[in-house]
């Protein structure tokens, strides 16, 4: 958190601190058909091309996948009927967050099927 010092204009000293900005969030959940062996095998193939792909490090705490590389961390929760995608996006990567969000809705679209219609 970063503080600026003024004076007042009766002199006296004020401190006013200003809020670190938040951190972009992306939250996401998908239905799907598949078991839970199925969808979480299809998140492992996922994560195995995003670590090749970007560096992406994971690692599977029970039914959950916890992710991250510099500029983004999060978790992707697999159950028999949902995924849920939670992802905190660094300061480099907000501009890009509408962008990294089409493209997470694209994947699970291909590979859970589109549930917007």
């Amino acid at each position: 958190m970063q503080a600026s010092v003024f004076r007042h204009a009766t002199g006296t000293k004020m401190r006013l601190c200003q809020r670190e900005p938040a951190m972009p969030k992306i939250a996401i959940h998908r239905a799907h058909q598949l078991s839970l062996t199925e969808a979480r095998a299809v998140v492992d193939q996922v994560a195995l091309r995003m670590r090749e792909k970007f560096g992406m490090q994971g690692q599977w705490q029970g039914d959950t996948l916890s992710f991250s590389r510099p500029g983004v961390s999060g978790t992707i929760a697999v159950t028999s009927g949902a995924i849920r995608v939670n992802a905190d996006l660094g300061m480099m990567l907000a501009p890009l967050k509408g962008m990294v969000e089409q493209e997470i809705r694209r994947k699970l679209d291909e590979h859970f099927g589109d549930t917007s219609t």
